[in-house]
């Protein structure tokens, strides 16, 4: 697991990055745990949606650039990682 922080706006945020490893797949897959961003009920519908969203891009970026790994793959479907192909 990692953690770092990172600045949104004038906001500080705190981020954790956690690797698994799904049953029965020779892949890792990446959560990013922002307490009180991303630890909602629903995934859209909140007034900071935009907020979430940035603030997820940032902590997965600043960690990207940490690791010492290169992924292959970085799956990016919908708006929420929208500037991770641009990273």
């Amino acid at each position: 697991m990692h953690e770092g922080g990172q600045y949104l706006g004038p906001h500080w945020f705190h981020y954790s990055v956690i690797r698994k490893r799904p049953i029965n797949l020779d892949s890792i897959c990446i959560v990013i745990d922002i307490n009180g961003l991303l630890d909602r009920e629903k995934i859209y519908g909140y007034d900071d949606d935009n907020e979430r969203f940035v603030a997820f891009q940032i902590a997965f970026c600043d960690w990207l650039t940490k690791w010492q790994h290169a992924p292959d793959v970085i799956h990016c479907h919908d708006h929420q990682p929208v500037l991770f192909p641009s990273w």
